[in-house]
């Protein structure tokens, strides 16, 4: 592989799509050239330094819009890869300010296997919809959010509070035991991709339920201006 390193904090912006300028031959050697390419951008973040990895970028298209879709993570960070969604495509959305930004938790049961009393894949819907609202955005996935950092062991979890009809809440203090327990995740990671793709100095409104990714960020020393929720209206 071949692999490219960024001095001086500059921008990592994927090439941009198909140009007329370009062949079709010559764009497909470009994108196979470009798959094979790592990106690493060094960050300093709270006093501390971090080296970020980025993949080569892609597209998808949601049934709700074509997203920017960028894989990273931090090296030697704890939640391994973040994919980072971005409506409409990076190059644009640096030049906006008061952007909507979600951190969006993966979730296997939801997302995957379409657990009908999770809500997990509503919320990433309502968010995707924002961001084509408000004419751009980011949504970061992290996959090993899932279970709010437990993963594979929510799934026991939620098999405890579904068979005993009981809330989430007190099925998940009597499965972990201690309330610190519960929710492990932690969400610096998010922020040191977010300055390493050139966010560092933007405003942001949180699209979010959970007040601590707000608490959180802000303690980071980044700009948050306000909250949109994304509470999902439960069918009959």
């Amino acid at each position: 592989f071949k692999i490219k390193w960024q001095v001086n904090m500059k921008t990592y912006i994927p090439s941009k799509n198909y140009s007329p300028r370009e062949t079709k031959e010559e764009f497909i050697e470009r994108m196979k050239k470009e798959a094979k390419e790592r990106q690493f951008v060094p960050v300093v973040f709270n006093g501390k330094k971090y080296m970020v990895l980025f993949l080569a970028s892609g597209f998808v298209t949601a049934s709700f819009g074509r997203f920017q879709v960028i894989p990273a993570k931090v090296l030697f960070g704890r939640w391994g890869w973040h994919y980072i969604l971005v409506y409409p495509d990076l190059e644009t959305l640096l030049e906006k300010d008061k952007i909507i930004l979600r951190l969006d938790s993966g979730c296997y049961p939801g997302m995957v296997f379409g657990d009908t009393i999770c809500d997990c894949k509503n919320q990433l819907e309502m968010a995707q919809k924002l961001c084509l609202k408000d004419k751009g955005g980011i949504i970061v996935h992290i996959p090993a959010h899932d279970g709010r950092g437990h993963q594979h062991a929510r799934l026991t979890c939620e098999r405890l509070f579904h068979e005993l009809n009981m809330h989430w809440k007190k099925a998940e203090k009597l499965f972990h035991e201690k309330e610190m327990l519960i929710d492990l995740r932690t969400y610096e990671e998010s922020a040191i991709i977010l300055k390493a793709l050139g966010f560092a100095n933007h405003t942001f409104r949180m699209a979010t339920n959970n007040l601590k990714k707000v608490t959180a960020f802000k303690d980071f020393g980044i700009k948050i201006i306000g909250v949109n929720p994304v509470k999902v209206k439960k069918s009959k």
